[in-house]
């Protein structure tokens, strides 16, 4: 067991701490699930939001341990290992009530053995949606499953012409090789963020950024349903790729600066990419902050 570094969040005037796995909430982040920044920030943020819930219970800072496998780059040209991703993503999270420590350890683990998640939990970011002059877009890659990828590819390539003849916004592109601080900086300073259910896809969900989703995952059931109240009796597909009524759901409203059970936030899904998408590019894009109770009525 190595410890790699811990994060005191809200309560940063600890002092002697000493990390204790049996004594704080398990994350099991393995070799399947690490590389993901859905599960990881899930993760992250359903520990935010339980701290939260407990604040008057405990008043002390709630202790979570995040174990690894191992540390490296999932790809050789990618500038940023798995644990300069986690620690960043950590270090950007707003502090529970309390506060939070988070505490990464690797240890070894039976690697064909696979952590369940569930993509539930949206918490929020320290820093908020700062729009600039750009669209960020998500640049698709070949290393999402081989039933994804071609549907996704063939999005893309109706979209690509689309994006090459805009001329209203510059157009930042992201993708996995970027540092993350980077990537991080162009989606919450854009306009308007267009990927697929990849990195910067949940980053834009964590900020509440507005976002265009296309592929295989964003043709969902019901096309609008972050930007509308449903019956709870029903239950509908999110765009998180699980079926959930809204009561399983852990958000936070910027707004109010309150967490609430209830669906994510506004992603229009393109259902498909046509001519008409550029029209809808432009009203996202020229949305702000003020207008988030108009998005998608």
């Amino acid at each position: 067991m190595i410890h790699l570094n811990t994060h005191f969040l809200g309560c940063e005037e600890i002092k002697n701490f000493k990390p204790s796995i049996t004594d704080s909430h398990i994350v099991r982040l393995d070799s399947k699930n690490m590389w993901s920044y859905g599960p990881v920030l899930n993760w992250l943020s359903s520990c935010c939001h339980l701290a939260h819930s407990i604040r008057d219970v405990s008043p002390e800072p709630m202790k979570v341990s995040l174990l690894m496998p191992y540390v490296k780059r999932r790809k050789s040209r990618d500038e940023s290992t798995n644990l300069d991703v986690l620690n960043f993503l950590i270090s950007k999270m707003k502090p529970p009530p309390n506060g939070i420590i988070f505490s990464v350890i690797q240890i070894r683990m039976d690697q064909g053995y696979a952590t369940p998640f569930f993509l539930t939990s949206v918490w929020p970011f320290i820093d908020k949606w700062n729009p600039q002059d750009h669209i960020s877009v998500q640049l698709p890659e070949e290393n999402v499953s081989e039933n994804k990828l071609s549907p996704l590819l063939i999005e893309w390539y109706n979209l690509k012409p689309i994006l090459e003849e805009y001329t209203d916004y510059k157009i930042k592109y992201v993708d996995y090789s970027m540092p993350i601080e980077k990537v991080y900086d162009t989606v919450l300073t854009s306009r308007l963020h267009i990927s697929y259910t990849g990195a910067s896809y949940w980053i834009a969900g964590n900020a509440i950024v507005p976002m265009l989703a296309y592929g295989p995952e964003a043709n969902t059931k019901v096309t609008k349903e972050f930007g509308m109240k449903h019956d709870p009796k029903q239950i509908y597909k999110t765009q998180y790729g699980l079926h959930s009524p809204y009561n399983w759901m852990w958000n936070y409203d910027v707004e109010t600066d309150e967490p609430y059970s209830g669906y994510n936030h506004m992603i229009y899904n393109s259902k498909k990419i046509n001519l008409s998408t550029k029209n809808m590019i432009n009203a996202l894009a020229n949305l702000e902050s003020g207008d988030r109770d108009m998005w998608f009525m």
